[in-house]
């Protein structure tokens, strides 16, 4: 017996090879990063979620993803002394290149040093880990980190689609971030003629997700705050609860006037809820006041 696919229905039959360790790691559950941060997602976040920051030039975006960072790549415990990091791997696609991985370093270094053994025993440990180890957790998180630089429009696509490779040998990845998906929107206009920028952002978020989404991994991405649409967010299409669409928005805002030059808030937006908190920068990055 003979079966006889018309031509037209030919790409419904379509498939896509892959390896079984491309299969595994695809199907695999990846670290889960619920409590990325109890003060902005206190009900927790999931796997799959899209997170937006935007905010002005100083108002702290970098330095909040470098956090997410640490948070993420650090492991839960090392030995007898609680970390509290996520031991989970993560991706950053750079293109306003404001990411500095000595920051990164910094940053670890400093929580490191703070960490005490939470060992009852009555063997005598160290209360704080000492240089060596410091250096050795470190080295090991950043072995769990990819960084991807682009320097134009068609480099992102491109990396956009090498993600799917990386996401499928690297089964540990659990985030994704790309500071910011705005960086190229000049060069777009001109080539491909796309001028409204909720538009734009939409169409970036569709190219990305059409390589990410069956992995299932947080995507977090950094905008200016005047690359916005002129609707509220629970007005948004791209806000609606649903696979691609947008599950939270950071705007990042400093707070006018001599007294409080150096006051932030952060207004953290849902569909269906919206809560702010103040907070300031410091060398070990965003400190929250409520």
């Amino acid at each position: 017996m003979r079966f006889y696919i018309r031509s037209e229905d030919k790409m419904d039959y379509d498939c896509k090879a892959e390896t079984g360790v491309q299969l595994l790691a695809r199907l695999s559950s990846r670290p889960n990063l619920n409590s990325l941060s109890e003060t902005l997602f206190p009900g927790g976040i999931n796997l799959g979620n899209i997170i937006e920051i935007s905010g002005d030039s100083g108002s702290g975006k970098t330095t909040l993803i470098t956090q997410f960072l640490v948070k993420c790549l650090l492991p839960k415990t090392w030995n007898e002394f609680t970390i509290g990091g996520l031991g989970a791997g993560a991706i950053i696609v750079d293109t306003d290149h404001h990411f500095q991985i000595l920051k990164l370093v910094s940053i670890m270094e400093s929580l490191l040093m703070k960490c005490r053994e939470s060992n009852t025993s009555e063997v005598q440990l160290p209360k704080h880990i000492d240089s060596k180890i410091i250096e050795k957790i470190i080295k090991e998180s950043l072995a769990n980190l990819i960084v991807l630089n682009c320097y134009d429009s068609v480099q992102l696509f491109v990396t956009f689609h090498s993600l799917e490779n990386i996401l499928s040998s690297n089964a540990n990845t659990s985030l994704i971030i790309i500071d910011s998906l705005s960086a190229y929107y000049w060069q777009d206009v001109a080539v491909r003629g796309i001028r409204k920028m909720d538009l734009y952002l939409r169409k970036m978020l569709k190219a990305l997700q059409s390589c990410t989404e069956e992995y299932k991994v947080i995507v977090m991405y950094t905008k200016q705050t005047h690359f916005q649409s002129n609707v509220n967010f629970a007005e948004d299409s791209t806000a609606t609860p649903g696979p691609g669409n947008v599950s939270y928005k950071i705007q990042l805002n400093r707070v006018e006037g001599k007294e409080t030059e150096d006051l932030f808030l952060a207004e953290v937006s849902t569909p269906v809820t919206k809560c702010v908190h103040q907070y300031t920068v410091s060398d070990d990055g965003l400190m929250w006041a409520n």
